[in-house]
């Protein structure tokens, strides 16, 4: 508690004075938090592809880009590793690409030359 003739921080809408008397108590609101209740849960952007992190009445949800989803935007369209044999899936707009290792080819990986070549 503080004496409140020494108060001189500005309002805050991240902060409240919980007063008592001649004094007061400085506490931040939800979902602020540390010394100045300049800290927030987005400070270690927990949203991922691109989504964006923003404050709300419950703490703070993320706005997903598409084709991305879930609560971290975590789920895309290589979520599910589609590429068969050590393909690389990278997110093409809404949907995926694999990248081939030799001698595999097609959109999943699933077609193999398996020749034998004879000189």
């Amino acid at each position: 508690m503080r004496n409140r003739s020494l108060y001189t921080k500005p309002l805050s809408p991240r902060w409240q004075m919980q007063s008592g008397g001649e004094n007061y108590n400085c506490e931040c609101k939800e979902p602020y938090s540390g010394g100045n209740c300049d800290s927030s849960p987005c400070v270690s952007h927990p949203c991922q592809n691109n989504g964006k992190c923003v404050i709300d009445e419950h703490g703070y949800k993320c706005e997903c880009t598409s084709p991305f989803k879930g609560i971290f935007c975590e789920n895309g369209p290589c979520s599910s590793n589609p590429c068969q044999h050590a393909g690389v899936c990278k997110v093409q707009g809404q949907t995926f690409k694999c990248e081939c290792r030799q001698p595999y080819s097609g959109k999943k990986l699933r077609i193999g030359s398996m020749y034998t070549k004879f000189l």
